[in-house]
């Protein structure tokens, strides 16, 4: 039985957020055009995010993937440019909890506004939506994003690895430098090292 007053999935649906002109609604497939335009990333470490590169059946199967029982993605306007995208995953109503997905667009990094759009969601995912509490996995040498996630509040509660078996992926042998207590280069694969964080409130 569900508790009273207490949103659910159908809160999702109508969902919307606006303040410091971002404005942060459901993500629709009519976003999709809009989300193909955005910049690539030079790195092969980013390249899961040249959505650029991507065809418009892997644009749909992305999307379709993203709305589903458990996920529900949101898409982030700024001044009515698509900017980013947040996401839960993995959504549990009963322990009203999910797992946090975050992008931006390559060429509005850097600027302050992924942080801006994550406290402004945050504050609604636990005032609003009541939820208790948001997971999040995200590779180790994203430094920028680590910074970010723990200027939020965001803890770290373990490290796991992740293998890289796509020689697309693979990142430069300078990277490998940069990051070499995060990322190992094997013979065939690549593992690069994961945190697990999470904030309550």
């Amino acid at each position: 039985m569900r508790r009273r007053n207490v949103p659910h999935r159908e809160a999702l649906q109508d969902f919307s957020i606006t303040g410091d002109g971002i404005r942060i609604v459901p993500f629709l497939r009519e976003y999709l055009e809009a989300l193909a335009q955005w910049d690539v990333h030079e790195s092969n470490l980013y390249r899961e995010y040249n959505y650029a590169d991507f065809t418009r059946e892997e644009l749909e199967q992305w999307h379709a993937e993203r709305t589903d029982r458990t996920n529900q993605y949101f898409a982030v306007f700024y001044e009515d440019a698509l900017i980013g995208f947040v996401g839960l995953k993995q959504i549990s109503w009963f322990r009203r909890s999910s797992v946090l997905g975050y992008a931006i667009d390559p060429k509005f990094a850097g600027k302050g506004l992924g942080t801006k759009v994550l406290d402004l969601f945050l504050h609604h995912y636990f005032k609003t939506l009541r939820f208790r509490s948001m997971e999040l996995y995200v590779y180790a040498y994203n430094q920028r994003a680590i910074h970010m996630y723990e200027k939020l509040g965001f803890v770290i509660q373990g490290i796991s690895y992740d293998v890289f078996h796509n020689p697309e992926n693979f990142p430069s042998e300078d990277e490998l430098k940069q990051y070499s207590e995060v990322l190992n280069q094997k013979k065939d694969h690549v593992l690069a090292q994961v945190l697990h964080m999470r904030i309550r409130r």
